[in-house]
């Protein structure tokens, strides 16, 4: 069974992350749970309590790539960005080139950085890797402002 994690316990730092728990109505929660609340609250702009789960998330298993990469985009989000979160994407897509969440991760920082072309190609890649994974494919969907091709045969880029 995974490791879960009281969110009783865990203050929140913001209403963002509070009223979702109250949506929820989670006593429990794992380190998964946390990432797609954290993943509902990044697309919904609220980047500040989607960093406190997923700082929860990862003090309960700091090897979770999912969460890693949606950490890095909140940081990146929130305008906390030096530089280092494109590092800590690259590497995170480089040691792990098999998932698609460095990808992913890069494709975010690529389009709040203007680089739409990067972009497209870092989340054309990740839908390539997650293609088994309907909730990662649909997460790239979302974030892809390209939308579907109009000629599925026809290399868009």
């Amino acid at each position: 069974m995974a490791k879960t994690h009281q969110l009783d316990q865990a203050p929140a730092k913001s209403t963002g992350a509070s009223s979702l728990r109250d949506e929820l109505n989670l006593e429990y929660a794992g380190t998964d749970d946390l990432t797609r609340m954290a993943a509902r609250l990044i697309e919904n702009g609220e980047f500040t309590a989607a960093e406190d789960l997923l700082q929860q998330a990862l003090e309960m298993n700091p090897e979770h790539l999912l969460c890693q990469a949606y950490l890095i985009i909140c940081v990146a989000s929130l305008g906390r960005n030096d530089g280092s979160t494109n590092d800590m994407a690259r590497k995170l897509a480089e040691d792990n080139p098999d998932d698609p969440a460095g990808w992913f991760a890069l494709g975010h920082l690529d389009l709040l950085s203007g680089r739409r072309g990067a972009a497209f190609a870092h989340f054309a890649h990740a839908k390539d890797l997650a293609r088994r994974d309907r909730r990662m494919v649909a997460a790239i969907d979302r974030k892809d402002p390209r939308g579907e091709p109009v000629f599925k045969k026809l290399h868009r880029d």
